[in-house]
């Protein structure tokens, strides 16, 4: 198939490209990217499962507690909507051994927003189908981890990428209801996790170059979160002492270098051999050349993504160098993982999805942007995106499930007989112990959360 799709001619493959842009084609190619992203790991919509904190804090939570308790928790140092909300429903609208289903549906919604965005997209940055084709491609293929797949656990990640996206938009070009849907997202979006707040001076740079006062109103939605998110961590002191992790400067290189450079290039294996066969042992020897190789790699990172910017318009550099810069700092900074196991690419990978999804799309823009670029340089940025995307392919199959993990409708099962079983939940060795409730209305005392335990 692939094949006979490379003998196509030339003409032909690009009419098939504009064809996108037509309306029924891009509901199509819609469906397409979301059948792509089911298909990844069909168990997760035929057995679905919790993933981690999503049973652990969120759905216990929900499961236990009454609708204000559940919608107002704040867990990790920050408000999260999105998860709080899913975990209530699954909580309300599914019987026990369905509730996975309820959450990962919503997962699978949020997960399509960036690309719904990039299809319907008025931007010049998308001027052309095929250039969303291949922008389509980047949002699939650029996590080069099966982490954030499918878990409102990881929505706030897509949520995110959404915001950024929406920079690249010429306000003034949005109906009144796309611009009342784009509020709406980008509100979810800040009230769902502090990252989205990063991205307000952007916004606010935005403002200040085209007087939009539709920019100002988006900015403004996500200064508000991050005053939200700000006070609930200043109420979680626990939290912020957790995420605030010292290292040195050169280990939060090695890691850019690692997670930024080595693993969108050179794939998963290479990543993981460099942090365990070269990048650990260095630390662990604690040599004194640590600093100057930290800056030197450092130099080398940044260096290479300034240069991939630089013949950019300066709106562009603002919006994808800046936000480049931002969202791989953050992580970094911010993570609860401890900053030396971050060199390795299975660890946190969920932090740096975000930041290889910008790394992508800039060397996209780099091939297309400017028409006066050297034709040698847009050919080494098209070979490097062929890479990139090859190594996204390949990663595509790498998926965060063991079919050795329990199923949750056996492990809910062995629960209603025994309600002091610890229910299994993915992966393996996260499990949650939920406390039978009496649901509201039922006054049988045997009656709890709509499951009669075995006396």
């Amino acid at each position: 198939m692939i094949a006979g799709f490379s003998q196509l001619p030339a003409h032909r493959l690009l009419n098939v490209l504009r064809r996108i842009d037509t309306g029924g084609a891009r509901i199509a190619v819609f469906l397409l990217f979301a059948s792509a992203i089911l298909l990844r790991q069909p168990t997760f919509l035929i057995s679905p499962r919790f993933w981690c904190e999503e049973g652990a804090i969120y759905f216990k939570q929900a499961f236990e507690h009454g609708t204000l308790d559940s919608l107002l928790f704040c867990y990790g140092g920050y408000y999260c909507w999105v998860e709080n909300a899913s975990a209530w429903l699954a909580s309300r609208v599914a019987p026990l051994t369905a509730a996975p289903l309820v959450t990962t549906l919503i997962a699978f919604g949020v997960q399509l927003v960036p690309p719904g965005i990039i299809l319907w997209s008025r931007a010049d940055y998308w001027d052309a189908a095929w250039k969303k084709s291949l922008g389509l491609l980047i949002v699939l293929l650029a996590p080069l981890t099966g982490e954030i797949w499918l878990t409102t656990v990881c929505s706030k990640f897509h949520l995110t990428l959404a915001v950024l996206l929406l920079l690249a938009e010429d306000v003034s070009r949005l109906s009144r209801r796309q611009k009342w849907a784009y509020r709406g997202l980008l509100a979810v979006a800040a009230f769902s996790s502090p990252l989205p707040a990063f991205a307000a001076c952007l916004f606010i740079l935005k403002y200040l170059s085209v007087r939009e006062r539709e920019v100002l109103w988006q900015g403004g939605l996500l200064v508000a979160g991050g005053v939200l998110q700000l006070a609930v961590l200043l109420q979680q002191p626990g939290w912020l002492h957790a995420r605030q992790q010292e290292a040195p400067a050169h280990v939060y290189a090695l890691v850019a270098f690692n997670r930024a450079v080595v693993l969108p290039f050179g794939g998963l294996p290479l990543a993981q051999w460099l942090a365990l066969h070269k990048l650990q042992p260095l630390l662990d020897a604690g040599s004194q050349a640590l600093p100057v190789i930290g800056v030197l790699v450092f130099v080398f990172t940044c260096g290479s993504v300034i240069w991939l910017a630089k013949r950019l318009n300066r709106r562009r550099q603002i919006g994808l160098l800046g936000a480049w810069v931002i969202f791989l700092a953050v992580p970094c900074l911010t993570s609860g993982e401890t900053k030396d196991d971050l060199i390795y690419p299975h660890v946190g990978s969920r932090y740096f999805y975000v930041p290889n999804v910008l790394l992508g799309l800039l060397l996209l823009e780099r091939i297309t942007g400017q028409p006066d670029c050297n034709r040698r340089v847009r050919r080494g940025a098209l070979v490097l995106l062929a890479v990139f995307l090859a190594q996204g392919a390949w990663a595509f199959r790498v998926t965060y499930h063991d079919a050795r993990w329990k199923s949750w409708r056996h492990e809910v099962e062995l629960w209603t007989h025994d309600h002091h079983h610890p229910v299994q939940l993915a992966p393996g060795h996260w499990t949650v112990s939920l406390r039978p409730v009496r649901p509201h209305g039922c006054k049988d005392p045997a009656c709890t959360n709509g499951v009669a335990p075995t006396r």
